[in-house]
């Protein structure tokens, strides 16, 4: 561009010299003209300077011409040898350039490939997706890229990406795409093994979970079958106790086994199914008393769940025996959420009588508040405080750190 536009300034400059030399030689019949060995003398001298300045301009021509041959053939072998394959495709479909990478790719010379349709080299399968591609590439006249499935001259199949650009051609007003074709079929062949792994490990993590949740079940009928043979009510109910903490944590293990996100639980149907579950071996009239669940799209960690669905039983449980005597009706109440601060805040309540008067949790001695102290405060290393200004209220505060959103 520098020479084109050096070449057309002294053609110009020249053009002026002769229009302001033009007036000095009158116009006449240089066959009758009678001329003075000067004025011949300085005719000649012009003359000679001008084919002077035609030689010079010659020579500069040529200088360029040559460096435009160099940078043709220099970009020509880049673009022939480049490790992609390049296209110049028509508005119709048909290949108009190819480069020599993409003669290789495609297993065949390159004046076998122009003329004919890309779509001659595109499966079956996946026509419709290069023709929504070429109509985005027009419609868009911007960067638009495919995936999809091509074929060699021998129809080998294979992976490729294609890269497309909407450019305007240079002798007619028609639009023409640019493609970049790459062969990712290594990529495609990793994916889709990793795919396969992963698939596998995931189906063996289910079957461990579904697994862990049978030999839990096994233990908890095993509990129950020797429960039958003892008499003792007091012994039993401590048995029962324990089922309903086995059966918390295999609760985990069921919803785990359905969910396909295995380090992740949702805590509203976990809490839920506790809630439920502890409803029907308490044998509760819900008539009388009520079950009430803060409903929240919130997913925790399998350890932290398993902690909580422990703490919500123990509590529940108190609240189901103590809560309500004399056939009181009342509601318990479970909520689960998020604080200002980025906390998870569970919160388990009844309105029933409340604790009794003195009563300080924090020296309690008793199992099932010795558990709830253990989890809240060192299994998930949170704060455990109780309300009792209305009926009884427990509020366990703690951090998740792998949970998203939380610092």
């Amino acid at each position: 561009m520098a020479n084109d536009r050096s070449t057309s300034k002294q053609s110009s400059e020249l053009r002026k010299r002769a229009e302001k030399e033009l007036p000095k030689r009158a116009p006449k019949n240089l066959e009758s003209a009678e001329l003075s060995n000067e004025e011949m003398l300085s005719l000649i001298h012009e003359l000679q300077v001008h084919q002077i300045e035609l030689e010079m301009q010659n020579d500069e021509l040529r200088r360029t011409q040559l460096d435009l041959e160099a940078a043709r053939d220099k970009y020509a072998d880049l673009y022939d040898f480049a490790p992609v394959c390049y296209f110049t495709i028509s508005e119709q479909g048909l290949i108009e350039e190819a480069n020599l990478t993409a003669a290789d790719l495609f297993s065949t010379d390159r004046q076998s490939l122009i003329g004919q349709p890309l779509t001659r080299f595109i499966s079956r399968e996946d026509q419709d997706a290069f023709y929504f591609h070429h109509k985005q590439v027009l419609k868009k006249n911007g960067n638009q890229a495919c995936e999809i499935t091509m074929m060699n001259y021998d129809n080998a199949p294979f992976y490729a990406q294609l890269k497309s650009l909407a450019v305007r051609g240079e002798k007619e007003n028609a639009t023409k795409l640019r493609t970049a074709i790459t062969d990712i079929t290594d990529r495609k062949m990793t994916e889709q093994m990793l795919l396969a792994s992963l698939k596998e490990k995931e189906v063996l993590l289910q079957e461990v979970h579904h697994r862990v949740k049978n030999n839990m079940q096994v233990m908890i009928n095993l509990i129950n079958l020797q429960c039958e043979r003892i008499e003792d009510k007091h012994s039993c109910e401590m048995f029962n106790k324990t089922v309903d903490r086995i059966n918390s944590m295999a609760l985990v293990h069921k919803q785990l086994y359905k969910s396909k996100d295995f380090s992740k639980v949702d805590i509203n149907e976990y809490i839920t199914s506790i809630a439920e579950n502890l409803f029907v071996s308490h044998n509760v009239d819900t008539t009388k008393v009520s079950l009430k669940i803060g409903k929240n799209d919130i997913t925790i960690s399998l350890d932290s769940a398993i902690s909580c669905g422990l703490i919500i039983n123990e509590l529940m449980t108190n609240s189901l025996k103590y809560a309500f005597p004399e056939n009181r009706k009342g509601e318990i109440q479970v909520e689960f959420g998020y604080l200002d601060d980025g906390q998870l805040e569970l919160i388990v309540s009844d309105d029933g009588v409340g604790m009794p008067m003195n009563f300080d949790f924090k020296d309690s001695d008793t199992l099932g508040v010795q558990i709830v102290k253990a989890l809240a405060e060192h299994q998930l290393r949170g704060t455990l405080a109780l309300d009792s200004t209305k009926g009884t209220k427990f509020l366990i505060r703690f951090k998740e750190p792998s949970h998203k959103g939380i610092v």
